[in-house]
């Protein structure tokens, strides 16, 4: 163990100056206002800050951790970065710019937790000005003194870490859960700034009996470049096979029965249509086969692997419209899916339900179509959406106006300047 730390902060100790000149100045200048006259200035220039990311696993599709990376990447133009993790493969390729710190994965139950008593060891001995804690699940791994600032990615909401845990069943899971949520309640103690991705997130934090003022909302957002629709939708006209797309990860809690007893219905009127199912693990895949086979909707679902997420923009032009139904339960209701972004980006409609962190993006008869969580309703709105061209030029106009709210520029403007408020005190 000791050779391995040695050789970790022997890794992180070859950091150099000369990555500011090469990295972080030019990144920040495509930026405007905020914190671009400050990374801009001489003294900046010849300060060589390091952060230190924690970051245990990742989704095999990016899709799930799409906002992380982005933060992760949006640190690294103004910080060299070191990231503790055990998906040392995925991470080189998603962050090349970083230092990788690769903990070893011990193939048992309660390895995350293992993963974060191994930070404990580790970050005694690694050099940064700031420990980033990339969402409120890894908080258990800072729970002990570091003396060093601390900022958390608050992109869920903890208490479905704890439940997520104890759902598997039995007492190891029970017994699990308990230290999971007593260390992520003593690790976001020790954060010094939790960033909060919706108000209803921020309440959440501030339940929990964490200070006010240590947490800040910080504007979700999207690289509207990447989705601009401009010349690659295809053309709204004709006789053609209507497409809904949905991505991410597949589950009954995010609508999958909904959507297959909806299209189930739907199909008793029309036959044009299909359902894109992106991003199914072989379970998830599994589970979603086995109910659109007893549905009998095969000829209407399509059900795709994940795919890394440079390639969803091109899934979502070729689509029609988009699905978000989320189980109104306290996750849901306080965790915004980055994918209705995705969809706004890309000009298309978008058929959800009402919950209230839809409702911090989409209006109903405006950009999205606002329905119940029952498959009647989402039936009708497909068939509302296909039938009714001027409904969905206005609805697909109205999409991309609003996207330009959602500029991931605003969010990296609040991530910088919280990280270098923390650095700087």
């Amino acid at each position: 163990m000791n050779a391995h730390i040695n050789q970790a902060a022997e890794r992180d100790d070859r950091l150099t100056g000369n990555y500011w000149h090469r990295g972080c100045v030019s990144k920040c200048e495509i930026h405007d206002g905020g914190f671009d006259s400050r990374m801009k200035s001489p003294s900046d220039r010849k300060t060589n800050r390091r952060a230190i990311v924690i970051l245990g696993g990742i989704q095999p599709t990016q899709l799930a951790a799409a906002d992380v990376a982005d933060t992760i990447n949006t640190l690294s133009s103004c910080f060299s970065v070191s990231i503790m993790t055990y998906a040392s493969a995925e991470c080189s390729e998603m962050f090349p710019r970083a230092r990788i710190i690769p903990l070893p994965v011990i193939p048992i139950r309660g390895s995350f937790q293992t993963f974060c008593v191994e930070c404990w060891f580790v970050l005694p001995f690694m050099r940064g000005d700031l420990i980033y804690v990339a969402g409120p699940e890894y908080a258990p791994a800072v729970m002990m003194n570091i003396r060093r600032p601390v900022l958390c990615y608050g992109n869920s909401n903890p208490i479905q870490h704890v439940l997520n845990t104890k759902r598997k069943g039995g007492l190891l899971s029970g017994l699990l859960s308990r230290i999971n949520g007593l260390g992520m309640s003593i690790g976001l103690r020790s954060c010094d700034m939790i960033l909060a991705i919706s108000p209803q997130l921020k309440e959440v934090y501030t339940s929990l009996g964490l200070p006010a003022s240590r947490i800040r909302e910080i504007p979700l957002g999207v690289q509207l470049n990447d989705y601009d629709p401009t010349n690659k939708r295809k053309p709204d006209t004709g006789n053609r096979v209507w497409e809904g797309v949905y991505h991410g990860t597949v589950s009954k809690e995010r609508g999958l029965e909904i959507m297959v007893e909806g299209a189930r219905m739907l199909a008793s009127r029309r036959q044009d249509f299909r359902i894109k199912l992106v991003g199914c693990l072989p379970g998830q895949a599994k589970m979603a086969n086995e109910l659109v086979k007893k549905a009998g909707m095969q000829n209407h679902f399509e059900i795709h692997p994940p795919v890394p997420h440079k390639n969803i923009p091109a899934t979502l032009w070729s689509a029609d419209f988009g699905i978000s139904l989320l189980e109104p339960n306290e996750y849901f209701a306080t965790s915004p899916p980055v994918k209705v972004l995705e969809f706004l980006a890309a000009g298309l409609p978008v058929i959800a339900n009402s919950i209230p962190t839809h409702s911090l993006f989409l209006e109903d008869g405006v950009n999205a179509l606002i329905i119940p969580y029952d498959a009647k309703s989402f039936a009708d709105a497909m068939n509302t959406i296909m039938r009714d061209s001027n409904l969905r030029g206005r609805l697909s106009g109205n999409a991309l106006k609003s996207a330009q709210r959602f500029s991931d520029e605003s969010t990296h403007r609040v991530f910088v300047d919280s990280a270098l408020e923390l650095v700087h005190g």
